[in-house]
């Protein structure tokens, strides 16, 4: 069947449009009410050969940390992945398997496919006596991989694709009527503006969430089916899946305190009416998109991921007996490599907080001595090292004297934006405009950022204050996001 898309209605015929075309993605089926899910799925017939880059760690190389590769970790995680595959029928996807260095117990699988596990979570098993078996790290994993044998990122990749169009069409049609003047100034026009930018968050809420309705409860569920197969306790899951039920039970503690000090937070503005607008629609916001993706399901929190898995588990594996493998598992986190390696993370980590202090941030010299003390040769090259050494470097006065390093950084396939950009800009410094631009302008088909619109612009001023930049002030009023477009004016009027 085919859709045409109309235009009488600009809101309508977007909602219309984008909705129909996130529903052609391939969806995976949904957990059966009896039976094993693994017997129902139809495995795809093959994935996307992507090589190492941006689009293969994306999002993760859009922060200053990174990923890095220490071989140890990596080999064991392979091997847990392998004994995990060995139950599935179907072809089997490349395994790309990085390390985040961060303290958070999360993991992740990319758009591009890719599996990338914290040191946060290496951490929280290793020192936690009741998660010390290869079981508990075989549930992290087999989450992930579940979501590629499902075909997941290639759902979010058309859903990004599709939400970043429908985005940029909205913002530029309700921008283009607002200047033509097609209702009054201060009424229909200020009024459909608005209306768009609404249907804009909504669409990029509940159309296109990041993780389609219940993908995640279906990558907890063949996970489960691959820790079966693959003889690994299922028990284990839901030991994990707790760990994230108490985060969020943690974070709404949090919530909730914020809320109770609603009232004060007003006050505090100095303009109680423009304040309770500001504050009250925050607060409005924040519980009506709790209690819509509540209703929707779409991102299910940890209490009902807990309880869906255990329902399957007590309804398809109440028999299963098998032995915890602690030993693996304590063999390989005892390895003086991986030991190194939490240890040297947790250094770096604790010096990329306090550089957040304004007040209290650590000298150049305190932060080269602590990257001086770093053993772990995976860390030493890793780009977090590498970015942290250059701020300290540029901070003493000495960044343009690692300008070949820097370029060596870039080139890498594992580059962050962070230094990706750090290049450009030293580059501009410089006056090496077109060098420059061309940088800025890789950055933003390999990272996907628009705000580099806005540096485009400031380049092409600085090569001739008279340069035409008509072009990119248009397509930066497409992307329709309010921040990338306050950064295109500014740099537009040399204020950037």
């Amino acid at each position: 069947m085919k859709y045409r898309c109309g235009f009488g209605n600009l809101a309508l015929s977007v909602l219309a449009c984008t909705g129909l075309m996130a529903g052609h993605a391939a969806a995976a089926p949904d957990v059966p009410g009896k039976g094993k899910y693994i017997s129902v799925i139809t495995p795809v017939t093959s994935y996307p050969a992507m090589q190492p880059g941006p689009e293969l760690l994306d999002p993760n190389n859009k922060i200053p940390v990174g990923v890095l590769s220490e071989p140890v970790t990596v080999a064991y995680l392979k091997k847990i992945a392998n004994n995990l595959l060995a139950g599935w029928q179907g072809p089997r996807p490349p395994l790309y398997i990085y390390i985040q260095p961060s303290d958070q117990f999360t993991s992740d699988a990319t758009i591009g496919g890719t599996l990338v596990f914290t040191t946060g979570v290496l951490n929280y098993f290793a020192t936690s006596p009741a998660f010390q078996s290869e079981d508990c790290m075989a549930f992290v994993v087999a989450h992930e991989l579940a979501h590629v044998l499902l075909n997941h990122p290639a759902d979010m990749r058309n859903s990004k694709k599709m939400m970043d169009k429908t985005n940029g069409a909205l913002q530029l049609m309700s921008t283009l009527a607002h200047m033509a003047k097609y209702a009054p100034v201060g009424g229909g026009a200020a009024l459909a503006y608005v209306a768009d930018s609404a249907l804009v968050e909504m669409a990029q809420e509940y159309i296109f969430p990041i993780w389609q309705r219940g993908q995640e409860v279906e990558a907890d569920t063949l996970a489960i089916d691959l820790m079966a197969r693959a003889n690994y306790s299922v028990e284990e899951a839901l030991k994990v899946l707790e760990i994230f039920k108490q985060r969020e039970q943690e974070e709404h503690e949090k919530q909730a305190a914020l809320d109770r000090d609603f009232f004060k937070d007003v006050v505090n503005t100095g303009n109680p009416v423009t304040g309770f607008f500001n504050q009250g629609l925050g607060w409005l916001g924040r519980n009506a998109q709790a209690t819509l993706h509540d209703i929707a399901a779409d991102h299910p929190g940890g209490a009902k991921r807990l309880k869906k898995a255990r329902a399957y588990i007590n309804r398809e594996y109440d028999d299963q007996m098998v032995t915890l493998r602690s030993a693996p598992f304590r063999a390989f986190i005892g390895q003086q490599p991986v030991r190194q390696l939490l240890t040297d993370v947790k250094s770096l980590n604790t010096i990329q907080t306090a550089s957040l202090d304004k007040h209290n941030a650590p000298t150049a010299d305190a932060t080269l001595r602590v990257l001086h003390n770093v053993k772990s040769a995976a860390v030493q090259r890793s780009e977090y090292y590498f970015y942290l050494e250059y701020a300290a470097r540029q901070q003493k006065g000495q960044g343009n004297q690692m300008l070949g390093q820097l370029h060596q950084a870039y080139l890498r396939p594992d580059v962050t934006e962070d230094i990706a950009k750090a290049y450009a800009q030293t580059l501009e410094t410089q006056k090496q405009y077109t060098q420059a631009l061309g940088i800025y302008e890789n950055i933003q088909k390999q990272f996907g950022d628009d705000g580099m619109y806005a540096y485009r612009i400031r380049v092409i001023k600085k090569q001739n204050p008279k340069g035409d930049t008509a072009i990119l002030m248009a397509k930066c009023i497409a992307t329709g996001d309010d921040a990338i477009k306050t950064l295109c004016n500014d740099a537009q009027n040399n204020k950037l």
